[in-house]
């Protein structure tokens, strides 16, 4: 799958920047502390009620490792977008609020 679109939007957003390797060296930082980062001995003491969502095309944080996720911390909700990539709740709100808001009005 490819995102060529996606591609073109972040080199136009570049030009228009008015420090675009200050962006670019937040972006690899960012990246590297995602890589680097692994708290799952930890996600199992989350006592709080969980909510976790996920868009099935999400190619970073994939369904498979939502339901990992899922499985390790107790009293969690898991829910699966049927479209939607790392950033489905920005493409598809109108599906995703109502879910977040009745998860947070019921706890």
């Amino acid at each position: 799958m490819t995102h060529r679109g996606r591609l073109e939007e972040g080199r136009r957003f570049l030009e228009q920047s008015e420090n675009p390797e200050q962006f670019v060296r937040g972006y690899i930082a960012q990246s590297i502390a995602c890589e680097k980062h692994d708290s799952t001995g930890l996600v199992g003491k989350i006592k709080a009620p969980t909510l976790i969502l996920v868009g099935n095309d999400d190619q970073i944080t994939t369904p498979d490792h939502a339901r990992s996720l899922a499985a390790s911390i107790p009293n969690s909700t898991l829910k699966v977008f049927p479209r939607g990539g790392h950033g489905f709740w920005r493409e598809f709100p109108q599906s995703v609020n109502p879910i977040v808001r009745e998860f947070l009005e019921k706890h």
